[in-house]
């Protein structure tokens, strides 16, 4: 028996150490050739290991269990698959695969497609084009897995208004990590196939897109038809394959076109919309966006992506309030979210780098054009800002397409981020410099200009303050007061203003060298009733941020107990848990009582915790001379 179990161990150890290699070549070029799949498949067919090749056309794959064929997939060429002979136990087994390149990419297949496609001339074309848009696909996921990159990319977040094409507010993150795999689909696509491509929930709406793994999944190609797709004037030496949902239903999905390098042959682009959505949706051009690049190593990857997701609303915005409208959908934004790779490296030596763009340009004082040296410049909603030198001149780097409000200030401006310039908006389509001049306004002007509709008082300068609570949220609607004693004014000067939902508020008018009060009143009685602050400002800007303490209240006892649900027993060492923050606020004793201390006064939401039970959460209105006790029932936890 002993001896058994060795023999299998030791078989084992040979099998697992034997290897395939081999190279894959042009049968008519007797050229190795990069970026072909290869499959080792065990007697049931079934995948046992696989990998792709890279310049030199050669590979190695470990033998996983009884191999018994060798599949070779490549985009441009006739597949080949033939069962591989292999002893056990032997040597390493070495093969020398020939591949044979199409004449057409359109080479007719046999059709299987879904039962509900119409029938169409070009249906066997197009299914060809789609088992060669497989084989890139395919080449994509493997190169992936075999010989992942270390990547940096520029990923952006943008919110325009309406429906565009104005930026209300955009973020750039650069990152770089070791997988060329930056857009990862948030679904499966059996879930696209079943619940579709859009999420509809109470925080909004979720706009989903398919990856490289989702489009060769066969849920795909089950629930789309197919079509060939010309257009020589956009996608010259392309072809297009077109798809289209084959389903009747009502289900939010995604119609566009494959296109596909001829020449190459090589995946270049995906472009799709969504159906079966609102018109209003369809008119702001719901959809999205996928670029593919092949290194010279064979590695086919994903290189940019971006999503355009409208934002809908069916109510109006009146002078009376906001109102129910007609029922019909109007776009009120557009959220824009992608990814650009800017450099890619393989452990082969293989790198690419691609040519980012720039914007250049001087800063000029509007009032006789002089140079601003040392001014800032600064793309909004980015992190990316340059200083100007003497003769006024800047550059900004690094730039992926897209548009970009462009601002700068001077002096005292810079400090506060507050521009001086007229809106500028510009947009890098290629990567080439784009040149613009700027003209900066003193900041007195601009404060006029700012303050031309507002109220003011005698003084030159502008307050801009923002209030807060003590959580860190915005003081929506708090009441704000600023006064000083002006030398030309007989009474106190007084201004009254309510905070924005941001929390800001703004003052024009400010007097310099004269002491201000701020003081802030918040209608709540979870709050201290007012603060006040005295500023004393020396600048034409002047900044101040205030914080709204929250009150805080101890309960008195009893208030608290928590029972078992099933024996009605106490509960002890359950912890009571302040859900915003995460406190714990209260641990129960052997009598399942606890003494709750330093809520905030108001509604919170607590939650009750303890192990072997299920979690337990209510609501409770805080008020310091509430005495009324708080029972708690637990159930039990149910066994997995």
């Amino acid at each position: 028996m002993l001896c058994a179990m060795l023999c299998a161990m030791l078989c084992a150890m040979r099998l697992g150490a034997q290897t395939v290699r081999g190279v894959i070549a042009d049968s008519a070029l007797n050229e190795p050739v990069s970026g072909a799949v290869v499959t080792l498949l065990d007697s049931a067919g079934r995948l046992a290991s696989r990998t792709i090749t890279g310049t030199s056309g050669r590979f190695a794959l470990p033998v996983i269990g009884h191999v018994r064929r060798l599949r070779v997939i490549r985009i441009g060429y006739r597949p080949r698959d033939f069962t591989l002979e292999i002893s056990y136990p032997a040597p390493d087994t070495s093969v020398s695969v020939r591949l044979a390149a199409l004449p057409t990419l359109l080479e007719p297949v046999e059709v299987v497609d879904a039962g509900n496609c119409e029938a169409r001339p070009d249906r066997a074309a197009a299914f060809a084009l789609w088992e060669q848009a497989r084989a890139g696909l395919l080449a994509t996921i493997v190169g992936r897995e075999a010989n992942p990159a270390t990547v940096s990319f520029v990923s952006f977040d943008r919110l325009l208004k309406g429906d565009g094409p104005a930026i209300r507010s955009q973020t750039l993150q650069h990152m770089e990590l070791a997988s060329n795999r930056p857009f990862v689909a948030a679904r499966p696509v059996n879930e696209f196939a079943q619940a579709g491509y859009i999420a509809d929930d109470s925080r909004g709406r979720t706009y989903y897109g398919p990856d490289a793994d989702g489009l060769l999944d066969p849920a795909f190609a089950s629930t789309h038809c197919f079509s060939l797709v010309h257009d020589a004037k956009h996608h010259r030496d392309q072809l297009g394959l077109g798809f289209e949902p084959s389903r009747g239903d009502s289900v939010a999905d995604i119609a566009g076109t494959l296109w596909i390098d001829a020449k190459t042959p090589a995946l270049h682009s995906l472009e799709f919309h969504y159906v079966n959505i609102e018109r209003a949706a369809e008119k702001a051009g719901a959809g999205g966006f996928t670029s593919f690049r092949t290194a010279s190593n064979g590695i086919s990857m994903i290189d940019r992506w971006t999503i355009r997701s409208p934002r809908l609303t069916k109510y109006l915005l009146t002078t009376a309030g906001i109102v129910a409208g007609d029922g019909s959908a109007r776009v009120i934004g557009i959220h824009e979210a992608g990814a650009q790779i800017v450099s890619a490296a393989w452990s082969d030596g293989t790198a690419w780098r691609v040519p980012l763009e720039s914007i250049r340009g001087r800063v000029n004082r509007q009032r006789d054009g002089s140079p601003v040296a040392n001014a800032l410049v600064w793309l909004s909603g980015t992190d990316d800002s340059t200083r100007t030198a003497a003769d006024g001149s800047f550059v900004l780097g690094g730039l992926i397409p897209g548009p970009y409000d462009v601002f700068a200030a001077d002096s005292v401006a810079a400090s506060h981020a507050f521009h001086t310039n007229d809106d500028l908006r510009v947009d890098l389509d290629s990567a080439e410099s784009k040149t613009v001049r700027i003209a900066v306004a003193d900041l007195g002007t601009v404060i006029d200009h700012f303050c031309a509709f507002q109220p003011r008082g005698r003084g030159p300068a502008l307050l801009v303050g923002r209030v807060r609570f003590g959580d860190g949220t915005p003081a929506d609607g708090a009441r704000v007061e600023v006064s000083w004693a002006s030398p030309a004014e007989p009474e106190p000067v007084l201004y009254r203003r309510q905070a924005a939902k941001d929390g800001t508020i703004t003052v024009c008018g400010v007097e310099t060298g004269i002491p201000v009060t701020v003081r802030v009143r918040a209608d709540s009685p979870a709050h201290e009733p007012s603060v006040t602050k005295v500023l004393l400002p020396t600048t034409l800007i002047e900044e101040f941020t205030l914080t709204i303490p929250v009150v805080i209240a101890d309960y008195r006892q009893p208030i608290f107990g928590a029972f078992d649900a099933a024996t009605g027993a106490p509960v002890d060492s359950a912890s009571v848990v302040d859900d915003w923050t995460g406190r714990v606020v209260g641990i129960t004793n052997a009598d399942g009582a606890a003494r709750l201390s330093r809520l905030p006064v108001g509604r919170i939401n607590l939650s009750v915790r303890r192990a072997g039970y299920d979690p337990h959460t209510f609501s409770l209105n805080v008020s310091p001379a509430d005495t009324i006790p708080i029972t708690v029932i637990l159930d039990r936890a149910k066994r997995p």
